[in-house]
């Protein structure tokens, strides 16, 4: 027999210094929750709203209901994307105010360690490297940025997409980063000196998000075209992608609608 617990999460309401839009209210004046992420272990889930509030919450196993640690302000719009690395100690957070936050939550209560300023659009993604020295944002300035997680400073900018960028990740080993856009295509980054090493084409619409297999040799995206690519590289050790997509499968437009 096998037995399923769902835990429930409640508290975001009303935040941030222009509110939740009218159209983003719930009728008990709360904000829905617009992104998350968990990182396990430790059990630490974040979460992002409309009014530009992140809450970090302590999921135990043990417990039926996730625990509210910290209610993190400082963005004024709604947040598109959270992360967290480090072993639940630095997490990130990506608005529509066009800054990335990164939060040090080392101190109970959370801090914002740096706003990191530079977009000129949306920013509708956010990444933290495995080991938890570089932030990566995407945009709707087309733009694909590099930041120093210590200093909050610019590492460099990423030019090539046409259209705004969706989604971005780093690869498991740092070594690279990928992304996607509304220009139908992915990227794959070489992160040391941000050179564009392959260009993956294959969705008949806007990719809308895009991840790295754990094993680092499998790329997987989705589309607006409702399909679902897997790509990976020709020989191992190749960059994934170098043989194009290799299965397409699914739909999930209705969930990761295109802007």
């Amino acid at each position: 027999t096998t037995t399923t617990t769902t835990a429930t999460a409640s508290g975001h309401s009303r935040s941030g210094s222009d509110g939740c839009a009218t159209r983003d209210s719930g009728e008990d004046g709360t904000c829905p929750a617009e992104a998350a992420h968990w990182q396990l272990p430790p059990c630490v889930l974040l979460s992002g709203d409309a009014g530009g509030t992140v809450l970090v919450w302590n999921v135990g196993v043990s417990e039926r209901r996730p625990q509210l640690r910290a209610r993190l302000t400082g963005h004024t719009r709604l947040v598109f994307c959270v992360a967290v690395a480090g072993h639940g100690l630095l997490a990130a957070s990506a608005a529509q105010d066009q800054t990335v936050r990164v939060w040090d939550l080392a101190e109970l209560e959370g801090r914002c360690r740096h706003v990191l300023q530079g977009h000129t659009g949306d920013v509708n993604a956010c990444a933290l490297s495995a080991d938890s020295t570089l932030v990566l944002s995407g945009s709707d300035d087309h733009t694909v940025r590099l930041w120093l997680a210590a200093t909050g400073e610019p590492l460099r900018t990423l030019h090539g997409h046409t259209h705004l960028v969706r989604d971005c990740c780093f690869s498991p080993d740092g070594r690279f980063v990928l992304s996607c856009s509304a220009d139908r295509s992915l990227r794959v980054w070489r992160t040391a000196d941000g050179d564009c090493l392959r260009v993956l084409r294959g969705h008949a619409a806007a990719v809308v998000s895009c991840c790295w297999a754990a094993d680092g040799a499998t790329i997987v995206s989705g589309g607006a075209d409702h399909g679902i690519l897997l790509w990976a590289g020709e020989t191992e050790g190749h960059v994934p992608g170098a043989a194009g997509p290799r299965s397409r499968t699914g739909s999930f437009t209705e969930q990761h609608p295109v802007k």
